[in-house]
């Protein structure tokens, strides 16, 4: 009876082996091609095309090879396809799904294409919408399948995941705005990711060229399977690139990053090279805004987070401090302090006018009129651009600032200590401290954006200050000498400098 049951399994097995190595010949692969098409077209309303050969196979591995496929944009759109692909190479262990696994031996996308746009009625290309019955109205658009149903515990639905030469060759990506113009590509690029097993590292390693510089990217996720259902594992990310180089070391929990613990360190050769770099307008005035290098502890628990230990630099600034981040509420709320060695703005300031806000003080004008008032004069330098500071309601702060040392233009200024507070659009800088001239005072300036005018103050009270070193740095006056006190207490209101300075009160 055993022998002939060892038979019959083996002749069972031998039927399945040919059957499964019978099959790719058996099965017709141009109707099923059109079959695959026709779903694709009613699930998306899109066009997917197969225009090259395909290849099937069940044994020893589920195997399927493509060539030259396809994936349509909608209409109007500048680019004809949203995806674009010479080859598509998957193959799936057979046993392993049988027991309800997934092992990846191979999958390899050569030269992908992806073109993703924003239309001028501002729909994305990656919206999809089923095709409306004869005489229906047109369905809107959907987004894209959700991915499939995670199991209790947050992970995939598969008992056992592992990736061998996974791997993306050549490809390029694009973005086109067409209610801007705006267009962004990335080309070269090139991914492969490793993961054994989930309780095996995963990693994942890749460069690309934007903007004609080429970036890497390397990732490495020591407990995969801990982090897919909640829990913690260490994590290493690096990117490089000339225009900017950032690596992270630490602890994460949860695969939507949840909790995020670890050191940071950044370098950028140029803030301005950088801003350039991702397409981002910067024109601030000055020479400044050059190198910068931070470094330090962050800590992320939902939507706080924390930046401790940290030593920054910016072109000559050096500063050590804290910054504390909550964007769970209706705005931002930013706080910390920063100690800085030597403050020097000038770096970031626009270069000097001569004779800024000085009208003529004498003589006749031309053909012996007198002078103009100096009310009218447009030699002034007060600007009547419009002064916005609608950004001032963006978010709330309070921010402590200490510097041994801070230099403005001429003025030198020592040891001081400023509260910076931003509340709904009103912003105020407490001087609480500062050491000027041999003297000594307290000030507090304001600026306020929470009304129809722009509004602004300025309260200084200095005293056993040396008067003529000074006026030197501050005029280009020395003809006061001696110590005194300085008091200064104006107010303005005005939609422009030229409204401000002919409102000023005090």
């Amino acid at each position: 009876m055993l022998k002939k049951l060892l038979i019959g399994l083996a002749v069972v097995v031998v039927l399945v082996i040919a059957a499964a190595i019978a099959v790719p010949f058996l099965i017709p692969l141009d109707t099923y091609k059109g079959k695959i098409v026709a779903l694709v077209k009613s699930e998306t309303g899109r066009d997917l095309k197969i225009d090259g050969p395909v290849h099937f196979s069940l044994f020893p591995s589920v195997a399927l090879e493509a060539n030259d496929v396809s994936l349509s944009n909608p209409p109007g759109a500048a680019s004809p396809n949203m995806v674009q692909l010479k080859t598509l190479d998957v193959e799936l262990k057979l046993l392993p799904l049988l027991h309800g696994g997934l092992e990846i031996s191979q999958f390899k996308l050569v030269q992908p294409a992806i073109a993703l746009e924003v239309d001028k009625q501002g729909r994305p290309s990656w919206a999809f919408s089923t095709p409306a019955p004869a005489g229906a109205a047109p369905q809107a658009a959907r987004p894209a399948t959700p991915p499939p149903a995670a199991n209790s515990s947050g992970g995939a639905s598969f008992s056992a995941i592992s990736l061998g030469d996974v791997s993306i060759v050549d490809g390029q990506a694009s973005y086109l705005d067409q209610r801007t113009g705006e267009k962004k590509q990335l080309t070269g690029i090139n991914m492969t990711l490793s993961l054994p097993s989930l309780e095996q590292p995963f990693t994942a390693k890749g460069s690309a060229v934007w903007d004609g510089e080429k970036a890497t990217l390397s990732l490495q996720i020591d407990k995969p399977g801990a982090l897919q259902s909640g829990g913690a594992s260490p994590v290493a990310i690096t990117f490089a690139a000339k225009p900017l180089n950032f690596a992270f070391k630490g602890d994460a929990t949860g695969a939507t990053l949840a909790k995020l613990s670890g050191g940071i360190d950044l370098s950028i050769p140029s803030v301005r090279g950088l801003a350039k770099w991702v397409g981002v307008a910067f024109d601030a005035p000055g020479t400044g805004f050059g190198q910068m290098t931070l470094s330090g502890k962050i800590d992320k628990q939902a939507d706080k987070i924390a930046f401790s230990n940290a030593v920054i630099a910016l072109d000559a600034i050096k500063a050590t401090g804290a910054l504390n981040l909550d964007t769970g509420g209706a705005k931002p709320i930013l706080s910390g302090r920063l100690d800085v060695d030597k403050l020097d703005v000038n770096p970031y300031l626009p270069p000097e006018t001569k004779g800024g806000g000085t009208a003529s003080s004498g003589g006749a004008a031309p053909g012996g009129s007198a002078p103009a008032p100096a009310a009218g004069a447009k030699s002034a330098g007060w600007s009547d651009a419009p002064i916005d500071l609608s950004p001032l309601k963006l978010a709330n702060a309070d921010f402590n600032l200490s510097a041994n040392a801070i230099l403005y233009r001429k003025i030198q200024v020592g040891r001081s200590a400023l509260a910076l507070h931003l509340k709904d659009g009103r912003f105020e800088a407490d001087l609480t401290q500062m050491a000027l001239y041999q003297g000594k005072g307290q000030g507090k300036f304001t600026a306020d954006g929470s009304g129809a005018a722009p509004a602004i103050a300025m309260s200084f009270d200095l005293s056993g200050v040396a008067i003529q070193a000074l006026a030197k740095d501050a005029a280009d006056f020395d003809k006061l000498s001696g110590t005194g006190t300085v008091v200064i207490d104006v107010t303005g209101r005005g939609k422009s400098q030229r409204e401000i300075v002919g409102n000023l009160g005090g």
